[in-house]
């Protein structure tokens, strides 16, 4: 594949229900080797993802070479869409600013460190007014280099850092034994 060849379309409603149906292969298969090493899930359910693609307040970024899917890019002003997100986080912290949420940018793995990913994410972050915020998340542990990649497609006009970290616990009984913890 030549990276010229791919072009990346700005779309506000996907409603051919055969594109949604790849859009959401391509999701899908592009994040499940990450989603197979991560407890916490690093996509959406398909019956949260499809909405997404048909509302018109979040743009879609499609890269295709020929008929062939590379990369998805989604940014939104709708924070609410997004259950994680807490809006009076937001209002508190930086009243009266919009906020910007990139939930998904998806590549494929081939591409990823590419030219074109850098154009996907610009695309991107051009949606973001000059005084918004911007708020995305990742796999601190498989995809601690995300934040540095913002970081290179910025090229130096723009700034962010980690604000916060959700962390995966698991426990077990140990030996297997489960004991009434109550009655200690």
């Amino acid at each position: 594949m030549n990276e010229t060849d791919v072009i990346i379309e700005r779309l506000l409603t996907i409603n051919d229900p055969d594109e949604k149906e790849k859009l959401w292969g391509f999701y899908n298969e592009v994040f499940r080797p990450l989603n197979e090493e991560t407890p916490i899930a690093q996509t959406w359910p398909k019956e949260f993802f499809i909405p997404w693609l048909e509302n018109p307040r979040v743009i879609k970024f499609v890269a295709k070479c020929g008929d062939e899917i590379v990369g998805l890019g989604v940014v939104t002003d709708e924070i609410k869409l997004d259950y994680l997100l807490s809006p009076v986080y937001f209002e508190k912290h930086f009243p009266g600013r919009p906020v910007f949420h990139i939930p998904i940018i998806a590549i494929l793995s081939s591409l990823r460190g590419t030219k074109t990913g850098i154009k996907l994410l610009r695309a991107m972050m051009n949606e973001i007014p000059k005084e918004a915020l911007c708020v995305f998340f990742h796999s601190k542990t498989f995809s601690s280099r995300i934040p540095q990649f913002a970081d290179f497609a910025g090229a130096g006009h723009v700034r962010g850092s980690e604000v916060d970290a959700e962390a995966c616990c698991i426990f077990e009984w140990t030996n297997r034994k489960k004991v009434d913890l109550c009655s200690l």
